[in-house]
């Protein structure tokens, strides 16, 4: 019910920012300097899945933005984590359920195993850069 209603939260903004977007543009009056962005998001149960597309007004000039795939898996992981992407990761850094940094791994390739082992078992938010990208996904530890 929670997570329903966080995305509920989420998307209603940006579904008014598109509706006030598209009759902005049929009435002509978009801001042609305005740098405005409009967001697609494409929910999944699997939290690994979940994609939000990023794509910057055309009439501005500005580049548009094409999002890249990050991959964890397994979810649960028992003593490592593989995580790839499209482009090279910068740096893996995870969180216990308090916030708090446990682990803050530098990486340059596309895929990374992150040993777990160390950890006690419970859930921790996984935090992956990217060059511009942040991926934020959340891993139960076995």
């Amino acid at each position: 019910m929670v997570k329903k209603l966080l995305f509920l939260f989420l998307l209603i903004p940006l579904a008014t920012f598109a509706q006030d977007k598209m009759q902005n543009a049929e009435a002509g009056t978009t801001n042609p300097t305005a740098e405005t962005a409009l967001a697609e998001i494409t929910p999944s149960t699997d939290a690994s899945k979940n994609q939000i597309t990023a794509h910057k007004d055309e009439k501005s000039g500005s580049e548009d933005f094409t999002p890249i795939t990050f991959r964890f898996f397994p979810n649960p992981v028992n003593d490592y984590l593989t995580i790839s992407a499209e482009e090279n990761i910068d740096v893996v850094t995870i969180y216990n359920n308090l916030k708090q940094v446990v682990s803050t791994t530098t990486i340059d390739a596309e895929r990374a195993k992150i040993d777990m082992r160390s950890l006690a078992k419970g859930n921790y938010i996984v935090k992956v850069n990217s060059g511009k990208w942040i991926e934020v996904t959340k891993i139960a530890k076995n």
